[in-house]
This record gives C-alpha cells, structure tokens and sequence, in this order.
C-alpha cells in the first residue's frame, strides 16, 4: 500500500521515518529501504530491539539507514527530525502503541507526503478518541489487556484533515491508516471515509468489537 500511494504522487527525497520498528526486520520501512533503496530514519524505544535492528540494516543497506535508540514525545518529535531529514520528505510511519496521536499532532518541522498511523481498532471505526497524553506511556502497564493505546481511525483522519491530509484508507488487517497530503492527492488519489477504511484487528479477533471495548471503557478517554 506505501510503494502504491508513493508511485501514485511521486517520490521526492527517497526518505523514510518510522517510529516503533522492533527488530527492523517486518517495519513499515524495510521494503523501501531493502527493495527500493531508500534511506532512513528509525527510532526504537527499546534498546535491545534498537541494537537488533541496527544490525538488521548494517550488511543489508550499509549507510542509509540510522537508528536511534529513543523515545519519542510530543516536545522532542521535532528536535529529533530537524535537519536529519528532508523538510519535506517522502513517508513517516508512527507505531509506538500509545500516544501516537499526540506526537503526531505536536509534528510542525518537517512534513512528510505519506503518513502511516497505527490505529487502535478496540475503539471502533466511528468513535473520535484518544488516550490521554502520558510521557512514557505502557499500553500492558495501563491495563494487561494491551487493548487501551493510541487513537481510534477516526480521530487519525480528523487529525490529518486539520493537518492538509485526505485519510487514504486503510490495511486489511486492523492495523494502518494511511494519509496523505492533500495537495498531492489531489487528482490521483480519493479520500475514504473512516467508516470504509476500518478492519478489526485480526490479532484480536476472538473478542468482538464490543467485547474489546468493554474491556477498557471505564478508562478516560479524549473525544477529539
């Protein structure tokens, strides 16, 4: 869907972002790093993982690829990416299970032309919510279900709609929405709506929508 989208408004710099990559190996950016040959930048909380993906892209794309060992907040999203990245560069693909939404919102210094978001499918596809910012957010420490993290797909497309981005759809396995700059689209790609673009996660498929949200309701929630 990422090499569909690029190929449909053109590449600029060869360049991506990815936030939350585990060991590199299956992250949004390998394939265009690996088959295409782009460059990148990856950011990884956890250290072990940060030092398997290192070594991951070391024999595979040596010099192009940097990763960070880091965690990534609304007031360092921008002191991370400034002048490390083109101020306009091809894609930026948010994972980190949590306050995806925040950081995100808090992104001014550069702009990509492709954002790949993890939604947070137990919400629904017409709820417009978010956790409440917390630094440091632990989806299994604020409840073991792992189910209360990030945004629902909704509050994602009204976040990019503010932002100059059309909600492009999503993947078919619960996980990405993909929006991208409106500008570009314009022409060659048509918006989806929410509702169309919303799968229910697979790895959670032996709840139901509503059995997942039961779960984690009483926990605050942003309607945004």
């Amino acid at each position: 869907m990422i090499a569909y989208l690029v190929d449909r408004i053109g590449v600029a710099s060869g360049e991506v972002v990815e936030f939350g990559i585990g060991d590199g190996s299956e992250c949004c950016s390998a394939n265009l790093v690996l088959t295409f040959g782009w460059s990148a930048l990856l950011l990884e909380a956890r250290r072990s993982d940060a030092a398997a993906a290192a070594s991951f892209f070391e024999t595979r794309a040596p010099g192009r690829v940097t990763v960070q060992n880091t965690f990534v907040e609304p007031d360092t999203i921008d002191g991370l990416l400034a002048g490390r990245v083109a101020p306009e560069f091809d894609v930026l693909s948010v994972d980190i299970d949590g306050n995806d939404y925040w950081v995100l919102d808090a992104l001014e210094a550069v702009r990509p032309r492709v954002v790949v978001v993890e939604y947070n499918a137990s919400f629904g596809p017409d709820r417009s919510v978010t956790i409440p910012y917390t630094r440091g957010f632990d989806r299994y420490r604020a409840h073991p279900s792992g189910y209360y993290h990030g945004a629902s797909i909704t509050a994602l497309a009204r976040l990019g709609e503010r932002k100059g981005y059309i909600l492009a759809g999503g993947d078919s396995r619960g996980v990405n929405a993909f929006l991208v700059d409106a500008r570009l689209a314009e022409g060659r790609i048509d918006p989806v709506a929410p509702a169309d673009a919303f799968a229910p996660l697979f790895e959670r498929a032996h709840d139901s929508l509503e059995q997942q949200f039961a779960m984690i309701e009483h926990l605050p929630l942003v309607e945004v």
